[in-house]
């Protein structure tokens, strides 16, 4: 249980650590700043709206496997957003970092529960 709870405070400090740099990284590629608060909004409504069916897929399917293909899909969000230019391209970027990175944190506290 310490890991776990251990997991999502070192988590959830690395966000908030580094969401303002993440806003100073939009102005760079163009984006204003109700767009970038646009991103962050998604950002936060996809982590929320694919934590429990993360669970659900890691049960299904597997942990390694969830665990496996999701941080895949977090290395092609930051390839997605180091070669994104506009808004959308941005806003995409933000919504599979939003998906990925907390399925393999579901897989991860899964295994350590």
């Amino acid at each position: 249980m310490f890991f776990a709870v251990a997991n999502r405070f070192l988590h959830w400090m690395v966000i908030g650590l580094i969401s303002p740099v993440i806003v100073l990284l939009m102005l760079s590629k163009g984006i204003t700043l109700p767009q970038a608060g646009v991103v962050m909004s998604a950002l936060s409504a996809f982590v929320v709206l694919f934590e429990l069916p993360s669970g659900i897929v890691s049960d299904k399917i597997g942990r390694k496997k969830v665990y496996l293909v999701a941080q895949t899909a977090f290395l092609l969000s930051f390839i997605a957003l180091a070669f994104s230019g506009s808004f959308g391209s941005v806003l995409f970027s933000f919504i599979l970092f939003g998906i990925f990175p907390h399925m393999f944190f579901i897989s991860v506290i899964a295994f350590l529960l």
